[in-house]
This record gives C-alpha cells, sequence and structure tokens, in this order.
C-alpha cells in the first residue's frame, strides 16, 4: 500500500492538471476496486478484468448444451439450464473435489508458472525491471 501511495504521489508531480484531475475524480475514489494492491489472494474468477469467462461459459452453454441451434424458446433455455447445465457443473465440482478430475484452469496455470518460474537461473534475472516506478515507465 505505501508503494502506492508513493507512485500515486510521483503521478501527480508529474502529470498534466487535466490528467490528475480525471484520475481523482474516477479512479482514485474506487482504488479498491481496480489496484491490484486492494487484489490480493483473489481467484481467476475474482481477479478477471473481463467479461472473457462469461463469454467462454456462453459458448459451452450455446454449443454443447444447445446444441449449436439459434431461436430456442425460453421455455427450452431454463429447462437446459436446470436439467443439464447445473447438475453438469454439480458433478464436475464433485469430480474435482473427490481428486477424478483434474484442475481448472487456474489451477493448472498456478502449476504451470511455478515449474516455469523455478527453471529461471538466478542470474538471468534482471532486477533493475523489479524495480520500475511510473516516472521511469512515463519517460520512456
Amino acid at each position: 500500500m505505501a508503494q502506492f501511495l508513493e507512485f500515486w504521489e510521483e503521478i501527480q508531480q508529474l502529470a498534466p492538471p487535466s490528467v490528475k484531475k480525471y484520475l481523482e475524480d474516477n479512479w482514485m475514489n474506487e482504488k479498491e476496486l481496480w489496484s491490484a494492491v486492494f487484489r490480493k489472494g483473489r481467484s481467476v474468477h475474482e481477479n478477471s478484468d473481463t467479461n472473457m469467462l462469461i463469454e467462454a461459459w456462453h459458448h459451452i452453454l450455446k454449443s454443447n448444451m444447445l446444441g449449436g441451434k439459434l431461436n430456442r424458446r425460453a421455455d427450452h433455455l431454463i429447462h437446459v439450464l436446470i436439467d443439464v447445465a447445473v447438475p453438469y457443473y454439480v458433478g464436475k465440482h464433485v469430480r474435482r473435489e473427490a481428486g477424478f478430475e483434474g484442475m481448472d484452469l487456474e489451477g493448472r496455470a498456478r502449476v504451470e508458472i511455478e515449474e516455469n518460474g523455478s527453471k529461471i537461473a538466478r542470474e538471468d534475472i534482471d532486477v533493475r525491471l523489479l524495480c520500475l516506478t511510473p516516472s521511469s515507465i512515463l519517460r520512456h
């Protein structure tokens, strides 16, 4: 949090007044909703900044559960959601919890990141990149 506030102070000093006012009026009052400082320990679903997960679910619903057909009636959609989609996802959750089904995307991504990270030699890490500040980025 302290580093966030330091960056904000630096941005205030460097940014034109109109940018500073825009950030204060539109973003700084809601920083808990967008700043990574406040988004620790969240799942991929909570960290998603796009509607990508909803679009993916809609694709599965439409192509796999509704057969890819257009112009379904509302009563048929409700039937598919209650009698097909809900039991499918409940069963998937139960199988995953029991260890009969693999990890979800978030779990696989976490394992892949940890495996790839352990392969990076310490001398290959440029610590200067870990110390970037807003002013150093804005200058380039």
